[in-house]
């Protein structure tokens, strides 16, 4: 797949509808998790099974032009916790001008065909694992229980002589609740 227009710097599109044109499915950016996906046949929502999609590109859109860039796969500690490690010193200027331009709307993921049909099946593989019945988990709410998902274990992980802590949990485990019934509702 070719973007429609190129120089020696960059590739873009003029309009969203070249990329479809081009094969590509664009989604609209509301989390960098959106860049993220369970690792194989896993199903529990938790840190160590989301893995960076592989092969992931993106647009964001500057002016009148969507600039197409590929996805550097950054961990989920670098990208979503923002957390030093070893290989990341905690500070990326690519990495936070990505994050500012998903924050103001800028960016869409574009998927392929296979990457869609992976996405759908993984989707329909989550919902069968929590409501042991047959649908599929909205991709935007996908984003939204992953978020609260990592946010509970990571608040229990760094968090757990706070005072309040267990109310806290309750609060949370309360709202991703909430988001797993308003899947099962969009599905009747």
């Amino acid at each position: 797949m070719s973007p429609a227009q190129s120089n020696e710097v960059d590739s873009w599109y003029g309009l969203l509808d070249e990329i479809r044109a081009d094969g590509y499915v664009p989604v609209k950016c509301i989390s960098p998790l959106c860049f993220f996906t369970l690792a194989g046949k896993k199903t529990v929502l938790i840190a160590e099974n989301i893995i960076p999609i592989p092969r992931m590109e993106y647009v964001y859109k500057a002016g009148d032009k969507f600039y197409l860039r590929k996805s550097r796969e950054w961990s989920l500690n670098e990208i979503y916790f923002y957390r030093p490690t070893l290989t990341f010193s905690g500070y990326d200027e690519a990495m936070e001008i990505l994050r500012q331009r998903i924050v103001m709307g800028l960016v869409w993921v574009l998927f392929t065909k296979d990457m869609v049909a992976d996405m759908s099946a993984m989707l329909s593989r989550l919902y069968s694992s929590y409501w042991k019945g047959e649908g599929k988990v909205p991709f935007r709410l996908w984003i939204e229980i992953l978020e609260e998902n990592l946010r509970l274990e990571d608040y229990k992980a760094n968090f757990s002589s706070q005072i309040g802590f267990r109310t806290n949990c309750k609060i949370k485990e309360d709202k991703i609740t909430a988001l797993w019934n308003l899947v099962k509702e969009r599905q009747k």
